[in-house]
């Protein structure tokens, strides 16, 4: 039996396969949000510090460990405060930026109080509220987006691919942003860290400029003041838990530097940095409400607020030194 086989030649489709784009992936990972993160109640024990240095000196520093409850996201009730544990700086330094003009308006009004028989408060102390914990957790991606996460202003920004890397054993895919204009006076860059298969944003990481407003300016030169472009820069960061992405670390810090102009002796000069940190040590998915009578309120110092029902000591504790 023979058997002959004649050569073919059979010609296949093109297959074309487009990978996502950057902005691909981000309009998915703001449609999954939902699926990504928790919607039901929980609390965390974190650490939370605010500063205020002015060139190199502690104006103000204000470190705690803290406990929060976070109602289910339907709930338009705000999350729930409660102050463990609270460390000052131990040595504060008063701020030096323009200080003789501080001097002396102390004085005047030290001597206006005196000739009424009023008593006089010293009024000498940076009021330093950067408003608690609430302030900083308002970066959560599920509650306040910047421009570079806004549909509306994706064609304010470039996007590109970074690298690819592997966090909690998923892949993850870096996408870079650059804005090309200012928005809201401000200027921005950094990188979104996003789940390759479940669309999860992860981290997020950006720094930029401000912008001092048009208006401000003329002000700024009458009374011989001038500030440079204040930096910041910024990181949000989620951990894996139960099969969802909770908080892990918010921070943010800001640059700025002060110059106020003198016509008969030597400007002064003052290099200031603020920021602050919210760090999560534990995560329960078993929550109960911070009792009202125990629930941190920003109008009042938070020193005098510390309740530790729960026993902690600072030893153990995950913190951010800087």
């Amino acid at each position: 039996l023979d058997v002959k086989l004649n050569p073919s030649l059979n010609l296949l489709d093109e297959v074309i396969v487009n990978r996502p784009s950057p902005i691909d992936y981000i309009k998915k990972a703001l449609e999954k949000m939902d699926e990504n993160y928790p919607q039901n109640s929980y609390q965390t024990i974190a650490y939370y510090r605010e500063k205020f240095i002015e060139n190199g000196n502690v104006i103000n520093k204000e470190e705690a460990i803290i406990k929060t409850f976070y109602p289910e996201s339907k709930d338009s009730t705000k999350n729930q405060h409660q102050v463990l544990l609270y460390k000052p700086a131990p040595n504060p330094q008063k701020f030096q930026f323009m200080r003789e003009w501080i001097d002396k308006r102390m004085s005047k009004e030290k001597k206006k109080a005196e000739k009424k028989g009023e008593e006089f408060e010293d009024f000498d102390e940076m009021d330093m509220d950067l408003g608690g914990p609430e302030t900083i957790l308002n970066l959560d991606l599920n509650q306040e987006r910047d421009p570079y996460l806004d549909p509306k202003h994706f064609k304010n920004y470039e996007y590109s691919f970074g690298d690819e890397t592997v966090l909690d054993g998923e892949s993850i895919i870096t996408i870079n942003f650059k804005a090309k204009k200012k928005i809201n006076f401000m200027k921005d860059q950094g990188k979104i860290l996003i789940g390759k298969d479940n669309y999860a944003i992860v981290r997020v990481e950006a720094t930029g400029k401000l912008s001092i407003p048009l208006l401000v300016k003329p002000i700024l030169f009458v009374i011989g003041l001038k500030i440079e472009k204040p930096e910041f820069n910024k990181t949000i960061s989620y951990q894996k838990y139960n099969g969802k992405w909770y908080s892990k670390l918010y921070r943010w810090d800001a640059d700025v530097n002060l110059t106020k102009r003198h016509t008969f002796k030597s400007n002064e000069h003052s290099k200031i940095n603020i920021g602050q940190v919210f760090f999560i040590n534990k995560i329960d998915s078993l929550a109960q409400k911070i009792v009202e009578d125990k629930r941190f309120d920003t109008k009042e110092d938070m020193e005098n607020q510390v309740y530790n029902d729960l026993g902690l000591s600072w030893e153990g504790m995950n913190v951010i030194k800087d």
